[in-house]
């Protein structure tokens, strides 16, 4: 469990990942509290396949949009949230600075509402441990 913030808007919330793995893929479910982006947060589950040393996930979610990511068990990751429903279908967000060290998750989105306004950044911090 941790805790994510929009440090534009100073705005966040909680936040939790949970990832089942088992052969060759397993499914990931993000709980996020507070308003993302302007609307009301959510549980985004999908299913995963594991691709070379990375988790690959291409899904649609509610309030996320279609949520594109590469995360690599090496430490590298990409990622992309495309049509946020509460920014419309112009809007996207990529995946900025990501680490997963000592129990502790880290990223950053910069998000652009493809609106013309400047581009914010959210950042993410999660304690993880495995069960």
């Amino acid at each position: 469990m941790g805790s994510w913030r929009n440090e534009a808007a100073s705005r966040g919330g909680a936040f939790a990942v949970r990832v089942e793995a088992g052969g060759g893929g397993g499914a990931l479910s993000f709980e996020v509290g507070g308003a993302v982006f302007g609307s009301a947060g959510g549980t985004f589950e999908a299913p995963f396949r594991v691709e070379g040393g990375a988790l690959v996930v291409d899904a649609p979610s509610a309030f996320l949009g279609q949520v594109r990511a590469r995360i690599g068990l090496d430490g590298r990751a990409e990622g992309r949230l495309e049509g946020m429903q509460a920014l419309g279908p112009r809007a996207a967000a990529t995946l900025g600075e990501y680490s997963l060290a000592d129990g502790l998750l880290r990223f950053t989105l910069r998000v652009d509402a493809g609106d013309g306004t400047p581009v914010t950044t959210t950042v993410v911090d999660a304690a993880c441990a495995r069960r």
